[in-house]
């Protein structure tokens, strides 16, 4: 199972992936949303990853929602660090990423399943962000994109 250390170095690496200055390398892109694919070091296993960035300046806050194909789980990297992220498509169910460590929020499991077969019938992603010092904000993000990127990085992990 992960432990802080490895929740805490998985999200540094997203975010630095993420939030620096050189754009990624991409290797598609749909809309908001992108596919990038990497070979885990702890584990020696190749990951794909769906991604979208939001960017908000009043509240100031940089996140990055990620699912993570091989896993089936969902991140959430954010500048300032998130304790709670709340994702819903349209107007349906909640989905909370309450499992917090360092600069990553975490969903897996049955509950991150039912969340990726929301978003493939969605159209809309809010993401509910909440920081430190009550730092928050809502970011609606299309969902136009994701299945095809969903389908991509499926086919790029059975290369």
């Amino acid at each position: 199972m992960f432990t802080t250390w490895k929740l805490g170095t998985v999200g540094v690496v997203l975010a630095t992936g993420i939030f620096s200055a050189q754009a990624p390398n991409r290797l598609a892109s749909e809309g908001e949303w992108f596919v990038e694919c990497a070979v885990d070091r702890i584990s020696n296993r190749r990951d794909c990853e769906v991604a979208v960035e939001v960017k908000s300046v009043n509240p100031a806050y940089h996140l990055g929602f990620i699912y993570r194909v091989g896993s089936g789980m969902f991140l959430a990297v954010g500048l300032p660090a998130p304790s709670r992220i709340v994702a819903r498509v349209d107007q349906g169910e909640a989905y909370e990423l309450a499992m917090c460590t360092g600069q990553a929020c975490l969903l897996r499991g049955r509950v991150a399943g039912q969340l990726r077969e929301s978003m493939h019938q969605g159209e809309v992603l809010r993401l509910e962000f909440r920081g430190p010092d009550r730092v928050g904000g809502v970011a609606e993000v299309s969902l136009s994109g994701f299945n095809k990127m969903h389908i991509e990085a499926l086919d790029r992990l059975n290369r």
